[in-house]
């Protein structure tokens, strides 16, 4: 066996990756499939001879008796500790963080209830409340799951987050005595975030930040979403490229200088430690620095490394660590591209490799190799990354490859120029040098910045891949390409690139099919905000929230979980249908997230002004609305408060006061925690409920009773529902609820 650490490192990945998508129940049948497997293989000698098979086997029941060891911990927790208040004694563990309205900050225990007991929790609070690292936290502290899905809890667990918390009280912070080596990390990493805001102001700044460490905390969202639709978000997560970036110009300067290329490598593998340490150790950053440590200590033995060898060594240590890590967004997008720019480079620089050796001046000739050579990887990167996209955020970038080309290297110098800013601020002496680079490494950002946004606003730069035909494709494509492989010993080449072209031209009318479907069919996305009302209708284009409350902790996450599925940026229309309650306690965030460029609220109240902040509203009792292509009526009353969204094949009724609403005709039915008086939910195709699962399912009951074709959020994500023109309704669970 070639690569033996590529058969482990690979096998472990996809194994737990299939065991904590599908559950426990899918775990015993991989168990059950791979010991069966096992004992099959020893029986053919042609298969037992270079043992593939048989390591692949022994590891994936390795992995699925690790998955379920890895849940021991998550389970427990749960079991003791969910929905009750615990006296805890915990050390400060990461940096204090901002999302919305309130700051979150990690915690790791060191005694719950007075006994020894360790445990990662992720604390929320209203305000800042100014923690240094490895600073100790005692107090109250109301701890809960964090992960109300499966999804949500993976996510979490991936993050090494076990439970969440909040002060129920006053909490006592202190300095320890002595700093453990775990503070010198986040001591540097929160030295650098702060020199690099306060040299470099405004968003700019937030972007050189986010560039060198991964801290996006201070990013504005504008940036993070043009970063996104242009294809590039991966450059403000710290990544293998930042890593490769790094050690590559330590070495270059060791060769300029005609410096011992063994101490490069001894420097390059100690920068590698620090540079993992200061990003915070994310998943991607690991990887790539398991591998780059493998192939240093290569150097210094004088070996070449294999790098398919070093990728699965780095997988292994990783699934060791902390197995969930394999549902880390960042890390599946580092594995794909790092595999694709592996398995690909080599055979698509063959056929051009003559014609660039043909250019006589040395210099045009580099040239010529570092432009073919940085599209081919990011080609070969966004192929391989596609699957992802697709799945797991459901939107592609259709000006990736051109994005990318554009801007890769104006972001290394930035994260060089910033990090070089951050190394010299230590010394007053150079103080005019520092303020150079610091100007420096802001043009580079605000090049960005611009490129971004005008990228972005490309018409059609990305499109809404959450429709049927991007999940067929993938099937497509996979039974393609396994064909290929098995007829490619006796067609070589010419199959591989008859693949690529069925590929290519499928996705392009994928991509046109699609387009049309999102266009043509109405969305309508019910949040699961808890008790609450949260619909988010896409239709034509536009992008509408009807209602923006909920009392779920993850009310928020779940709002911009369903606008970012139906691929928006931004709000249209705003709809506040009660100030009052339940549908109106997110107003701020909603606003200050999306910025809608309309806003109605259907009551009149004093206090509304306040709550809004802002002229963009009117207050009206009723409102007849175009929305793409479907049509909003709304009407408040003293006893009613509903919206009627016609969509031609099919109307949908979304009754937000939930004490008494007229009949009236319609397919869909969406609801919150009680049954209106006049609503008759049997007469409609479809019933959706908007509640809390501890509510949900006594009024399913009755739902169901009544002979209602029911669904319900409770706490189990959120509910899409696809209208097409035909009159056709397509209603699916959209459990990916983390907004990565």
């Amino acid at each position: 066996m070639a690569r033996p650490f590529t058969v482990i490192g690979f096998t472990m990945f996809f194994t737990l990756a299939l065991v904590f998508e599908l559950g426990q129940k899918a775990a015993v049948v991989i168990l059950s499939a791979a010991a069966a497997a096992f004992i099959f293989s020893l029986f053919l000698k042609s298969v037992r001879r270079d043992f593939v098979i048989p390591t692949a086997c022994i590891t994936a029941v390795v992995a699925v008796l690790l998955s379920f060891a890895a849940a021991l911990v998550p389970n427990e927790a749960s079991e003791n500790f969910n929905d009750s208040v615990h006296t805890v004694k915990a050390s400060v563990v990461s940096l204090e963080e901002q999302s919305g309205e309130r700051y979150y900050t990690e915690l790791k225990t060191s005694e719950i209830d007075g006994e020894k007991y360790k445990l990662n929790i992720r604390l929320s609070s209203k305000s800042r409340l100014g923690f240094k690292p490895y600073d100790i936290v005692e107090g109250d502290l109301q701890l809960y799951d964090i992960g109300k899905t499966r999804d949500a809890r993976n996510y979490y667990l991936s993050e090494n987050v076990f439970m969440g918390g909040y002060a129920k009280g006053d909490i006592n912070i202190s300095q320890p005595e002595r700093n453990p080596i775990g503070y010198y990390p986040l001591a540097m990493r929160a030295y650098i975030k702060n020199t690099v805001s306060r040299l470099i102001p405004g968003e700019r700044g937030a972007l050189a930040a986010a560039l060198l460490i991964g801290d996006k905390s201070d990013l504005p969202k504008s940036v993070s979403d043009s970063f996104s639709s242009a294809g590039i978000s991966h450059l403000i997560a710290v990544s293998g490229l930042h890593l490769s970036i790094w050690c590559l110009f330590i070495l270059k300067i060791f060769d300029v200088f005609r410096l011992r290329r063994r101490a490069g490598a001894i420097i390059s593998a100690a920068f590698v430690i620090v540079f993992m340490a200061a990003s915070g150790f994310t998943y991607s950053v690991m990887r790539a620095g398991f591998m780059m440590l493998v192939m240093l200590l290569g150097t210094l033995l004088s070996r070449q490394a294999d790098s398919l060898n070093s990728l699965g060594i780095a997988l292994v240590i990783l699934c060791f660590a902390n197995p969930y890590c394999v549902m880390s967004l960042g890390l599946r997008l580092s594995f794909l591209s790092t595999l694709g720019i592996i398995l690909g480079y080599s055979n698509i620089a063959f056929p051009l490799n003559p014609y660039i050796a043909r250019v006589r001046n040395k210099y045009a000739r580099r040239v010529c190799e570092f432009i073919f050579g940085s599209v081919r990887s990011t080609v070969l990167a966004c192929a391989f990354t596609l699957p992802v996209m697709i799945l797991d955020l459901g939107k592609v970038s259709l000006i990736a490859i051109p994005a990318n080309l554009v801007s890769n290297l104006p972001a290394s110098a930035c994260m060089i120029l910033s990090g070089l800013t951050a190394l010299t601020a230590k010394f007053s002496f150079l103080r005019v040098i520092t303020a150079g680079l610091a100007e420096l490494s802001g043009v580079c950002a605000s090049f960005l910045i611009n490129s971004s946004k005008s990228l972005a606003a490309v018409p059609h730069s990305s499109l809404n891949a959450s429709t049927f035909l991007f999940p067929l494709w993938l099937v497509l494509i996979f039974i393609v390409l396994a064909a290929a492989a098995l007829i490619y010993k006796f067609s070589g080449r010419n199959t591989v690139r008859a693949a690529v072209l069925i590929c290519t031209l499928t996705f392009a009318g994928v991509c046109v099919g699609s387009s049309a479907l999102s266009r043509a069919a109405t969305v309508i996305t019910v949040a699961d905000v808890g008790n609450g009302s949260a619909v988010v209708v896409s239709s034509g284009g536009k992008t509408v929230l009807l209602g923006c409350g909920g009392d779920s902790y993850y009310a928020l996450s779940n709002i911009e979980s369903a606008i970012d599925s139906v691929g928006a940026d931004n709000l249209d229309f705003l709809l506040i249908p009660r100030v009052s309650e339940g549908e109106s306690s997110l107003t701020l965030d909603v606003i200050d997230t999306f910025s809608p460029e309309y806003i109605l609220a259907g009551e009149t109240d004093a206090d509304l002004n306040e709550i809004l902040k802002t002229e963009n509203y009117n207050l009206a009792p009723a409102a007849d609305i175009n929305i793409g292509g479907a049509e909003l009526r709304y009407k408040t009353t003293n006893k009613t408060s509903t919206a009627v969204l016609g969509m031609g094949g099919a109307d949908a009724v979304i009754v937000f006061r939930p004490s008494y609403a007229p009949e009236t005709k319609g397919n869909i039915l969406i609801l919150r925690e009680n049954l209106p008086h006049g609503i008759s939910p049997e007469n409609y195709n479809l019933t959706v409920l908007s509640a809390e699962a501890d509510r949900a399912p006594a009024v399913m009951g009755k739902l169901l009773s009544l002979g209602a074709d029911a669904y319900a959020t409770g706490g189990q994500g959120n509910i899409r529902i696809t209208v097409f023109p035909s009159g056709r309704i397509l209603t699916e669970r959209m459990l990916s609820l983390i907004h990565i």
